[in-house]
């Protein structure tokens, strides 16, 4: 009997569910606990807000979780910035391995930052996530000035949306993050900085 166990994970950002697949004669997904061994590499960072080093990822002691975490990635706008930096992103490409007979999908996502915005302003977070090779669906997030803060956004799929990729099937994992600051008709300063993908939490059987 193959299990599916759910590990969520969050972006200062994404919520990632690794499930165990089920018998295909089963009804709905049932969750056991963590797979014994998880491990999470970057294979690949690319985009205008992110470089080479400049993003860490981290396997929780339980399995159960990681995090990823973006160093020094910033939309801003204003005081003569170029209206390049205002929109930027970054696809961070990850290798995943875990106990053989378990599978994986992304359940949830946490979005984690801050942002400095000017009256008139407006900032947005977009993010979305892909198993290697397929396109993405993006969600995006709202965030109208003035504002002075840390931010957090959630993401859920409903349990019927869950997209599990097949067992056996280790295809890298793309997370996709597109934060942009509008200047409005305000000069002044305003950025949106982004934070991490934070660990999730594993789904058991009730």
């Amino acid at each position: 009997m193959r299990r599916k166990t759910a590990i969520t994970a969050a972006a200062r950002a994404p919520t990632l569910a690794v499930p165990s697949a089920i018998p295909a004669a089963a009804s709905a997904p049932r969750f056991s606990p963590t797979p014994k061994n998880v491990y999470i590499d970057i294979a690949a960072v690319k985009g205008t807000g992110c470089r080479a080093g400049s993003v860490s990822v981290d396997v929780s002691p339980y399995h159960d979780s990681f995090r990823v975490t973006y160093y020094q990635y910033l939309a801003e706008a204003g005081n003569g910035l170029d209206p390049a930096l205002s929109r930027v992103d970054c696809t961070v490409t990850l290798k995943m391995r875990y106990t053989r007979g378990f599978t994986y999908t992304v359940s949830s996502t946490d979005h984690r930052g801050y942002a400095f915005l000017q009256p008139g302003t407006e900032a947005s977070q977009a993010a979305g996530y892909a198993y290697e090779g397929e396109r993405y669906k993006e969600i995006t997030h709202l965030v109208p000035g003035p504002y002075k803060n840390d931010l957090q956004f959630t993401d859920v799929v409903p349990d019927s949306q869950l997209a599990w990729l097949p067992c056996g099937n280790y295809r890298h994992l793309d997370l996709i993050r597109r934060p942009t600051t509008s200047p409005g008709s305000n000069a002044r300063h305003s950025a949106l900085n982004e934070g991490a993908t934070e660990p999730a939490r594993i789904d058991r059987p009730q």
